[in-house]
């Protein structure tokens, strides 16, 4: 089975991508950024481009994955402050781009998507729980 990975170079899309090829997945691997040294050769297909971009979709379609783990996209709160449009066009416009075309061309495949605790807000009880109210208090917990 393929897997695609999105933010296939950053900390958890690499250790995602990890994971699976030890499962004996083929995984490819999308990122804006290039592989880094400690994931050389883990990737079966590597493709340094934006996620939503068109050279990342044909890929995606081409390979027909099993599923696609999103992992890709804008973080940090503070920047997300200052610059909220960035953060909104990256994790909520790009990413329904990407959902669009899955949900088009590859109704089977399955859609995972990496959120983040910043959705919660401040959390009522720590450890959060995805039951929990999701009350973001920056740009960057609304738009994941």
């Amino acid at each position: 089975m393929t897997i695609v990975v999105t933010g296939a170079s950053g900390y958890i899309g690499g250790q995602i991508a990890l994971k699976l090829k030890d499962a004996d997945y083929q995984v490819v691997g999308i990122d804006c950024r290039p592989v880094p040294k400690n994931l050389s050769g883990i990737f079966d297909e590597f493709v340094e481009a934006d996620f939503s971009s068109n050279e990342a979709l044909v890929n995606i379609l081409k390979l027909s994955p099993s599923a696609v783990i999103h992992c890709a996209g804008t973080s940090l709160v503070g920047p997300s402050i200052s610059n909220p449009e960035e953060y909104y066009n990256n994790n909520v416009v790009k990413t329904l781009i990407l959902v669009d075309t899955l949900r088009k061309s590859l109704p089977r495949t399955r859609f995972i998507f990496s959120s983040s605790a910043a959705t919660y807000g401040i959390p009522i009880m720590p450890p959060c729980n995805e039951v929990d109210p999701c009350q973001p208090i920056s740009p960057y917990g609304e738009s994941k």
